[in-house]
């Protein structure tokens, strides 16, 4: 799910996740209880009756509006000139779903566990499979935001090298309809489940330019993923689930890949993993050009069970687990959030 996407101006009337996040602040206490100074986050989350861990999400967002600063990991104070919960800042507002209202964002933070199950009773993305006007919502949804950023991606990754691209978990096929307008020789497959495939085939087919060089296919990238194919993109994926399914997802892709000189039937050679997320700083310093990707970490904490945005060395440290290697890490010019982050299948 591209929920770093559902930021966008508030409309009149409308709440905005920074406001619920100070709002939530001044419930806490937390100004108060950072008057005497700096105090650490687990002290905090007892003194409040919150989940540290969540707790600490939220502070990351206070700290990125200035409200308090991170002196050092895992350690807050007030900011100079701020005040926790007694600043009326307004920031970007996440109106796509119902949920991100600062009673939703206090129980996440109470409980450290997403807020949507307080209205779906299961995890969102069987509910969202289940509901057909849920579904074709988060998929018109996606594929709109996915239209905005492409040019950016694709441009980030240079796609023109591969032979054939699949994009798992590729929605309604909106980038891989920019990667193969970008690159004519390189083929696409689009991987998803079986209530996505109608909306890609008409994405992709209402262009004729790409006929012969697109597939969509369908299954579950828990189970497994095509083989076949020179990339393997994951766009705003993994931050959707916790480490361990994220490394499943991971798995599953490393499987049909191999490193340069052991190509098993039906095996990429030397094949690359893309991800296209937001990177958290490992550095303590918040600042607003951070916002976007904590922001986008607050939405995991209230919609999904176990998502989250992870820094550098999360991404690391998964990929490692997953059989990847050779990891690079770069912004991609002309956004304001995402990373490219590339890996190669180890030996």
């Amino acid at each position: 799910m591209d929920i770093i996407a559902t930021s966008q101006p508030a409309p009149p009337g409308a709440g905005s996740l920074v406001d619920s996040a100070v709002e939530i602040a001044g419930r806490l206490g937390l100004a108060g209880r950072l008057s005497a100074g700096p105090a650490r986050v687990v002290d905090l989350a007892l003194a409040t009756g919150t989940h540290g861990p969540s707790l600490h999400r939220l502070l990351r967002a206070l700290a990125c509006v200035r409200l308090v600063d991170e002196v050092e990991p895992g350690v807050f104070a007030l900011a100079q000139g701020g005040g926790a919960g007694q600043d009326g800042s307004s920031g970007p507002a996440c109106s796509a779903f119902p949920m991100f209202g600062p009673d939703s964002l206090l129980y996440s933070v109470r409980t450290g566990q997403p807020a949507a199950r307080q209205l779906t009773v299961r995890p969102v993305f069987d509910f969202i499979a289940s509901d057909p006007a849920a579904s074709a919502a988060l998929a018109a949804f996606t594929s709109a935001s996915t239209e905005r950023s492409a040019p950016a991606l694709v441009a980030s990754a240079g796609f023109a090298r591969f032979g054939t691209v699949v994009d798992v978990g590729g929605g309604a096929g909106t980038l891989i309809k920019h990667i193969l307008r970008a690159s004519p020789a390189t083929r696409g497959v689009v991987f998803d489940t079986p209530g996505s495939e109608p909306a890609a085939v008409a994405e992709l087919s209402g262009d004729p330019g790409l006929a012969g060089r697109w597939e969509v296919r369908a299954g579950s990238f828990f189970d497994g993923v095509p083989p076949g194919g020179d990339a393997y993109v994951l766009k705003s994926v993994l931050h959707d689930w916790d480490d361990g399914t994220a490394a499943r997802i991971l798995r599953n892709c490393r499987a049909v890949m191999a490193p340069d000189g052991r190509r098993p039937e039906g095996v990429s050679p030397a094949a690359r993993l893309i991800i296209f997320e937001p990177v958290l700083p490992d550095i303590d310093a918040w600042s607003p050009d951070h916002l976007p990707a904590v922001l986008s970490d607050l939405i995991c904490l209230v919609m999904t069970d176990g998502g989250r945005e992870r820094t550098e060395t999360g991404f690391r440290d998964l990929l490692a687990d997953a059989g990847f290697g050779a990891v690079t890490v770069s912004a991609v010019p002309g956004s304001s959030h995402f990373h490219r982050v590339e890996a190669v299948p180890g030996q």
